[in-house]
């Protein structure tokens, strides 16, 4: 619990090592979060364990979202994927960040959303296409990655020919956003950011050229009417909103799939009763999320249960425990497509930074799961089961093969 007026603190936080939280991250998580508000990583960064005390760092006073800070601790300085750090919304804070959301969050209305779902469900259909005549397929690959980085460019009205290029583009620089990329692979993650930002700025001149009723016409009907962005920014946003929805999206596909295999009692309860869906794509985002966790920089000196979290930390807020917290949940630890939902899904953040994309994930995820339970009931694995990889950040999922039985 956070404690704002405080005498003596304990500096004896628990350290982690990294290896332990990629390996096992729930197990670490269960043995802490009794015992600790946050334990620490090796390199600093502190892990915040429990839901109640998340809420707290969702307020600006209290701490404020991470900039370039970790970009530039990789070394990158300049070049297009500093650019995208530096004028993204998602980092930036205050004054700075409302500008860049703003136009964005007026486009991307719920209603509009909500009107794509017809579209979104032809493209689950299509994608499932090709993979049904062949019988066994990896569902990571044959079916999950196609779907949000169609999605995403069906919505922006991008041309039907260039989506096969686009979708690897994005596949590409979205690795930035995992952390789990080398010096190695910088140049080629860059040369993708730098074509994906080249591309989204001719398709802003064309509808500059050519207004359409279309999500990037809109868009920047809203950007000329702010009149606050600068043109670098104006194409940074939607870079940004194309990225961050493609590789968590993608897992997410993937890990409810393989949950509900696993668990077929739950799976055939979905067959029987489909309008039980939402609520198995809410259980699933839950119970092994697809985002650990969301790191933050704390503004002042802050105490929780007699633990002090220096100002300047860094900190992240740990959603695969805090959504495993008994405290919030009963029997935390047992995957129940029938478990009560709140309506605000922790996954998608709080405060001022809660994800914009958040009624468009639900859908794709809830498609996803509706045209396979349609037209592949009796799936079934056809060799090991994924597994997820990482505790923070954007996490990995491995290939997932499947056969129609």
């Amino acid at each position: 619990m956070y404690n704002q007026q405080f005498t003596e603190v304990r500096l004896d936080v628990p350290e982690v090592s990294l290896e332990e939280l990629e390996t096992k991250p729930h197990e670490i998580f269960s043995t802490y979060r009794p015992q600790v508000p946050f334990i620490r990583r090796p390199d600093g960064v502190y892990l915040m364990l429990r839901a109640k005390d998340m809420a707290t760092l969702y307020d600006e006073s209290k701490a404020r979202q991470m900039e370039t800070e970790y970009i530039a601790s990789r070394g990158v300085t300049s070049g297009p994927i500093w650019d995208l750090f530096s004028n993204g919304m998602l980092t930036s804070n205050g004054q700075t960040h409302r500008s860049r959301r703003s136009p964005v969050a007026r486009t991307f209305s719920y209603r509009m959303v909500e009107e794509l779902r017809p579209r979104i469900r032809k493209t689950v259909n299509a994608a499932l296409d090709a993979p049904m005549l062949k019988g066994r397929f990896d569902l990571r690959d044959d079916f999950a990655s196609l779907i949000p980085a169609i999605t995403i460019a069906s919505m922006l009205g991008l041309p039907n020919e260039d989506i096969s290029h686009f979708t690897d583009l994005v596949y590409t620089a979205s690795k930035i956003t995992t952390g789990a990329w080398s010096q190695s692979e910088l140049p080629v993650i860059e040369e993708a950011a730098s074509q994906l930002m080249a591309y989204t700025q001719d398709q802003i001149d064309r509808r500059r050229r050519e207004p359409a009723d279309d999500f990037i016409s809109n868009y920047l009907i809203s950007v000329d009417e702010a009149n606050d962005l600068t043109a670098l920014e104006t194409v940074l946003q939607l870079v940004t909103l194309i990225i961050g929805g493609s590789d968590t999206t993608r897992a997410a596909i993937v890990i409810q799939t393989s949950l509900l295999l696993q668990h077929p009692e739950q799976w055939q309860l979905l067959l029987d009763e489909p309008e039980r869906i939402p609520g198995a794509v809410a259980e699933a985002l839950r119970y092994e999320p697809s985002v650990g966790g969301l790191t933050r920089i704390t503004t002042n000196d802050l105490v929780f249960d007699g633990y002090l979290l220096p100002r300047f930390s860094i900190v992240t807020l740990m959603l695969a425990s805090g959504m495993r917290d008994p405290e919030l949940y009963e029997e935390p630890d047992r995957f129940n497509i029938l478990r009560p939902q709140a309506k605000w899904h922790p996954i998608f953040g709080g405060g001022a930074h809660r994800c914009l994309g958040e009624a468009l994930a639900k859908i794709e995820l809830e498609e996803a799961l509706r045209v396979l339970l349609e037209r592949a009931p009796q799936l079934a694995i056809d060799g090991d089961y994924p597994t997820v990889i990482g505790h923070a950040g954007i996490r990995r999922i491995t290939n997932m093969p499947v056969k129609l039985s």
